[in-house]
C-alpha cells in the first residue's frame, strides 16, 4: 500500500499526522487512471498537489492525458456529495466543471480507498498568476468571480 500525509504541526504532531495519512493501493489506482484515459497504456508521470478535503494527484499517461485523482481525508469524506453537486453544476451553469470519468465511494474497491478522477483543467491555478496581474485585471477577475458565486447561489438541488 502507498501512504500519503503531509504536513507539520505545532503540538500533537504524530497524531495529527497518522489520522491524515491515508493508505491505498498505488499501482491499482494506475491501472484505474489508464483505464479512463482511452488509448493511455501506462502512467508516464505523477505529481502531488495541495489539497484541504482531499489528496490531490495529477496524472499523465503515455498518450499525453492528464486527469486529476482526489482522495478523501479522512475515507468517511464523501466523494458521494462532490459527484452530484459537479454534475449539477455543470448543467444548469456555465461554471466550467471538469467531467468526472470515475469514482467509487467503498474503500472496499481495489484501490483500497475511495476515489475520484476528473478530467484535468486547463489553464492557470489564480494564485500562480495572481501577483503578475494588474489592479483593473484583479477587478475584473473578482467580478467574474463574483457573478459565478451569484449564479450558483440560486441553484436548487435535490434532497
Amino acid at each position: 500500500p502507498f501512504i500519503f500525509s503531509r504536513g507539520h504541526w505545532l503540538s500533537h504532531d504524530s497524531a495529527r499526522q497518522a489520522a491524515r495519512q491515508i493508505h491505498f493501493n498505488f499501482p491499482e489506482l494506475c491501472k484505474r487512471v489508464v483505464a479512463c484515459c482511452a488509448g493511455a497504456k501506462s502512467v508516464a508521470s505523477w505529481s502531488e498537489q495541495d489539497g484541504q478535503i482531499s489528496r490531490t494527484l495529477i496524472f499523465n499517461t503515455d498518450n499525453g492525458k492528464r486527469v486529476v485523482v482526489r482522495l478523501p481525508i479522512p475515507a468517511a469524506m464523501s466523494t458521494q456529495r462532490s459527484t452530484p453537486l459537479s454534475t449539477v453544476v455543470s448543467f444548469k451553469t456555465n461554471i466550467p466543471v471538469p467531467r468526472i470519468l470515475e469514482w467509487r465511494e467503498d474503500s472496499k474497491s481495489t484501490v483500497s480507498h475511495p476515489y475520484m478522477i476528473v478530467e484535468h483543467a486547463s489553464g492557470n491555478s489564480l494564485h500562480q498568476i495572481w501577483q503578475g496581474m494588474g489592479k483593473v485585471q484583479k477587478f475584473k477577475c473578482l467580478k467574474s468571480v463574483a457573478q459565478q458565486l451569484a449564479k450558483s447561489s440560486e441553484l436548487c438541488f435535490p434532497a
